[in-house]
Formats: C-alpha cells, structure tokens, sequence
C-alpha cells in the first residue's frame, strides 16, 4: 500500500554532517530524502527507534582517543608474522570464551 506523501519534515543539521551523509547514501544509490522516509517508516513499524545507541564505556573511549598503531609493515613476512601471533593468541583462549554466540576467529 503506498502512502500519499503529503506530509514534509524540515531538519536543521551542520553542513559537514550533511554532506558526508549525501556522500554515504549517494554510494549506495539512495538520497537523503530516502534515508529519511526509510528511516521513519521503521520507526512507525517496529514502534521503537530502528537502531541501537549506546554510549561507549571508559576503555572504549580511551581506545578511540589513542595513537592509532601504524598499518605498514617492513614486509609481508612481518605481516603474516603478527597475524599468526594473534592466532596463537586465540588458540591459547579458554575453551568457553567464545560460547556467546559470536565466530569461533580461529584458524582452520
């Protein structure tokens, strides 16, 4: 059933935002005004905000506010180096550290 679309909403919102959002929704071939109508839409069906929001704890925050660790590496032996080490680091998990559901990370 489509709705008559008589109804407008006008929002005030920075430019940047604005613009960074457009260029997001532009690559998935989809304008503000979409996002928008999608967006409401979900909110009139599920009668509950769409997306979850959650404030980040303290570690959280302290991770996103540190240096951020260079992403180059010498060679790719040092690559593939730091990527086994990690998965010597999942293996050597507890047995029950991943049972909430989530991939088991390790490798095959």
């Amino acid at each position: 059933m489509q709705a008559n679309k008589a109804e407008i909403v006008r929002v005030r919102i920075s430019p940047e935002i604005k613009h960074s959002a457009e260029q997001v929704l532009a690559s998935l071939g989809m304008s503000m005004s979409d996002a928008i109508r999608i967006f409401v839409s979900q909110v009139a069906i599920r009668q509950s905000f769409p997306v979850e929001l959650r404030t980040p704890n303290s570690i959280t925050m302290q991770s996103m506010q540190a240096m951020p660790e260079s992403d180059e590496y010498a060679s790719a032996s040092a690559l593939f180096d730091e990527l086994n080490n990690a998965f010597e680091l999942l293996a050597n998990l507890p047995d029950d550290f991943m049972q909430d559901g989530r991939e088991d990370l390790s490798p095959n």
